[in-house]
């Protein structure tokens, strides 16, 4: 299951959390559900180490080779780096959870699932969600904008992590998710 997906700011400076949904919360050991307080601060520290790696990534990629291979794959929407990392027991979360990444320009996109998740199925889910924010979210270095489109993310999170659950998806769904969408933004 996944535990969240959050969209933040990847530029060196300031990590700035511009959406996160968690669609289960930790338990404490008092049988009580973490407050929104402590989510927030466990996902800003996720965003903050999908940034540092993402920083560490493009620094030590940086070639003309892999600059020529950006401009190629800029047009096809494939420029995007990625990652992945798994957070230890405790640090931020109480239990184990992976961390899949994916980050261009200055957006971050983090998907947060438990352990014995499929994790390429989590990618493939995590890149068609890329694919398809995208468009909502150009320019977010003014920080303003992702915030005018909530609705519109909310629902393409929800279309495809329908209460934190991967789905299988092939071509012909993937197709009609997209109808479904067109439609329903087209409201």
């Amino acid at each position: 299951m996944v535990h969240s997906f959050l969209i933040h700011s990847l530029l060196p400076g300031t990590c700035r959390v511009f959406y996160s949904i968690t669609f289960c919360g930790d338990i404490k050991a008092n049988g009580h559900v973490e407050d929104r307080s402590d989510r927030k601060e466990k996902l800003l520290a996720i965003a903050q180490r999908v940034q540092s790696e993402y920083s560490f990534k493009r620094v030590t990629q940086r070639s003309e080779l892999f600059d020529e291979l950006l401009a190629t794959s800029a047009g096809y929407g494939l420029n995007m780096e990625g990652g992945a990392f798994r957070s230890l027991r405790g640090e931020p979360f109480d239990n184990e959870k992976v961390i899949l990444w994916l980050g261009r320009e200055n957006t971050g996109f983090a998907l947060i699932s438990d352990v014995h998740e499929n994790r390429i199925l989590a990618e493939n889910t995590l890149r068609l969600l890329c694919k398809f924010l995208q468009p909502h979210i150009k320019n977010t270095s003014q920080g303003t904008e992702p915030i005018l489109l909530v609705d519109h993310i909310a629902l393409m999170v929800n279309r495809f992590l329908p209460n934190g659950q991967l789905l299988f998806l092939n071509q012909k769904i993937i197709r009609q998710f997209e109808k479904e969408m067109e439609m329903l933004l087209q409201t």
